[in-house]
């Protein structure tokens, strides 16, 4: 089966025209105008405050992510402790010679005041396991979760973003190309006018028909002004998007162009699935409720909590004792170091009653993911669908709008031929009737443009609709050459650099 794309080059494949053909800025005249639409898109999303909250929303949970991350693993605690205190000893145990414990004790000095100093050094590495480790992951977890949800919104609020933008665009061209048809269509009714004119003067006209010449003329001038008007404020809407007071659009695009394929048939089963492997919102869709669920089933339990430590202490305790009867001093010194470690294990009793609740609490937010993803689904199908029936209805116009073109075309070139040879034969003044050949003529070839105009859009709408950005496929060729530019550019800076 053929994929239902109309036009696979996509919309701005009419505009891939020759640079010496479009009068572009001077930074832009080795570029096409599929250049310049991509760089109007891209300002507009720098400039578009939903987008700019979404990526500081985004970038404030990839910063939280990787605080997270680095949140549990071993800690290093080094102590350092000084103690002195003046102190009194009155009363020491004494043990006399016949006790069991055979044991003497003189210690007429170790009674009075007597000064203490003890210092502490310790090195300490500690770190906990299992439960902090599971807890950080499941924080990492949700805010990935609701990263997607930014994700998914980022992506709609883009696409409506670039088909606003190419719409104000095509609407911008659109009025440029069809101004100076109405403005030629102006100058015919004038000259129509004027003819009939004097045909009526002479006899020849009747009065109806030089009023109807000048309805005709004043029509033709309400729609050049509500083409300027309207192009103007296309233009303003534009600058505002863009941030660009200056921007301006080329004056000459070739907007009619030949589409070489036929309209397609739609297929209501495979083409919203060609569709859905195309939209990066519902693939991102459903990497959440995948996510969910693994939360839901691997995540939910709390774990216990196990803490392990290793330290190493050195200790030192310095007395010296006061006595009463002397004025000599008797110091006491001890010194020692240790190693030690220790594991703890703590599981608190209401575990299981928390992770069942919070398994619930998983469980449904895996549903509410299901259900936005199923939402998400038939929109896009609903979507393609439309689409499709737009982009159909779009070219058949086109068509249509073709062969009036060359019927009036036809008959311009046979009431000429008419008018020439056979001036007789043809009814009513000659001059005229080739003048009302030569405005329907221009009519009809302003519908074209607008028949193109609608079928740009509706091709537009389609490869948004199916997940084919024309934007990124458009500038993608002038991407890779700026990219191997800087290849080579790092090379010979290198080559430059090396060789001096």
């Amino acid at each position: 089966m053929v994929q239902p794309s109309p036009v696979r080059a996509g919309p701005l494949a009419p505009f891939a025209a020759d640079a010496s053909t479009i009068s572009l800025a001077a930074d832009l005249t080795s570029r096409t105008l599929a250049d310049l639409l991509c760089r109007i898109v891209a300002a507009t999303e720098e400039h578009d405050p939903h987008l700019a909250v979404l990526d500081s929303n985004m970038k404030q949970l990839d910063a939280e992510m990787k605080d997270i991350r680095f949140s549990v693993g071993w800690e290093l605690e080094i102590v350092k402790r000084e103690m002195k205190l003046d102190a009194e000893r009155r009363d020491v145990r004494q043990v006399s010679p016949g006790a069991p414990r055979a044991t003497t004790r003189n210690p007429h000095y170790l009674l009075g005041d007597y000064d203490r100093e003890e210092s502490d050094f310790i090195i300490r590495l500690t770190r906990s396991f299992l439960g902090p480790d599971h807890e950080k992951y499941v924080k990492i977890g949700e805010r990935r979760l609701e990263k997607m949800g930014f994700v998914i919104e980022k992506q709609k609020v883009r696409r409506d973003l670039h088909m606003a933008t190419l719409r104000a665009i095509l609407s911008i061209l659109y009025y440029q190309t069809v101004l100076p048809l109405v403005s030629e269509q102006i100058a015919v009714a004038r000259q129509q006018i004027e003819m009939l004119t004097k045909f009526q003067q002479a006899g020849e006209a009747l009065r109806k028909d030089v009023l109807a010449a000048q309805k005709q003329l004043r029509t033709l001038e309400a729609q050049r002004l509500l083409h300027q008007n309207s192009l103007r404020l296309a233009l303003s809407e534009l600058r505002e998007k863009a941030g660009d007071p200056k921007l301006a659009l080329p004056t000459t695009v070739p907007l009619v162009a030949d589409f070489s394929l036929p309209p397609t048939t739609f297929d209501p089963q495979d083409t919203p699935r060609y569709a859905l492997t195309g939209r990066t919102d519902y693939l991102v869709a459903d990497m959440r409720v995948r996510l969910a669920d693994t939360m839901a089933t691997y995540m939910a339990w709390y774990w216990p909590r196990v803490d392990f430590e290793v330290a190493w202490n050195e200790y030192k305790d310095h007395r010296r004792f006061l006595p009463d009867d002397a004025f000599e001093k008797d110091y006491r010194y001890d010194k020692g170091k240790g190693f030690s470690t220790e594991l703890r294990l703590n599981v608190p009793l209401n575990l299981p009653y928390r992770g069942w609740k919070r398994y619930e609490s998983f469980r449904a937010v895996q549903e509410r993911y299901l259900k936005e993803m199923d939402r998400l689904r038939m929109d896009i199908e609903n979507e393609t669908l439309r689409a499709y029936l737009i982009w159909q209805q779009a070219h058949l116009h086109r068509e249509v709008a073709r062969d009036q073109l060359a019927q009036a075309e036809e008959e311009v070139r046979e009431t000429g031929l008419l008018t020439q040879q056979l001036p007789d034969e043809v009814q009513g003044l000659a001059e005229v009737k080739y003048l009302d050949a030569r405005l329907k003529a221009l009519e009809a070839r302003a519908a074209l443009c607008d028949a193109e105009h609608q079928l740009l859009l509706a091709q537009a709408l389609w490869d948004y609709q199916t997940g084919n950005s024309p934007i990124d496929e458009a500038v993608a060729p002038y991407e890779e050459q700026d990219r191997r530019a800087a290849e080579r550019k790092v090379w010979l800076t290198w080559w430059t650099s090396l060789t001096k």
